[in-house]
């Protein structure tokens, strides 16, 4: 039970059970941090054992803070309409040259989601994305160490940026730059045992 202080002419504060004033008790705020990271934890399992990927992004995201939440969607929104300016632009050399421009700075910027065929980890299978990859937690864990972008998408269902294969498609076949040039771009090497394809 809280006791109450009273003062002379001030509003009487609660006093927690280590005799501390309200706010002012180390171990009162060490045990609610500690109440909250097992709620987290719980949350998150329960969440690991939903049914559909949907239902696991929504769970994540209801952890997050209106402001984070924000964010994320702001963000993610302009990804999709870059997704979208790239897909259905026919000759952008011609039509849209300065989408190249604004696709190469913000790569540059945002660095690219691995959602492809190209993983830093061998042990992703190339299906992961038709898994239960979050009810696999050894799976799940290989994902998000890919790098901070995939780790949100495969927490939260956002892009926080574009596509690394999209990019890679868009760049070499609608912008017309070399193999080399994307992979520089990309931040991956070309592998010389196979021409014409990307590893790191």
């Amino acid at each position: 039970m809280t006791d109450i202080i009273e003062v002379d002419g001030a509003t009487p504060e609660p006093v927690c059970s280590h005799g501390k004033t309200a706010g002012n008790c180390v171990k009162c705020k060490d045990a609610k941090r500690k109440r909250d990271e097992r709620f987290k934890r719980s949350q998150q399992k329960n969440a690991a054992t939903q049914a559909t990927e949907q239902l696991w992004w929504e769970s994540n995201r209801a952890l997050l803070t209106p402001e984070a939440l924000a964010e994320m969607v702001a963000q993610d929104e302009y990804v999709r309409d870059l997704l979208f300016s790239m897909e259905t632009v026919e000759n952008v050399k011609e039509l849209d040259p300065e989408l190249v421009y604004i696709i190469e700075g913000f790569v540059k910027e945002h660095s690219v989601v691995h959602l492809g065929p190209i993983r830093k980890s061998t042990d992703i299978p190339y299906d992961w994305s038709v898994r239960k990859y979050w009810a696999n937690s050894d799976l799940l864990q290989k994902l998000k160490a890919e790098n901070e972008q995939t780790a949100v998408y495969v927490t939260y269902g956002y892009l926080s940026t574009l596509p690394d294969h999209i990019v890679y498609e868009f760049l070499m076949k609608k912008a017309g730059w070399r193999h080399d040039k994307v992979a520089d771009l990309l931040g991956y090497r070309s592998n010389f045992n196979r021409p014409g394809t990307l590893c790191y």
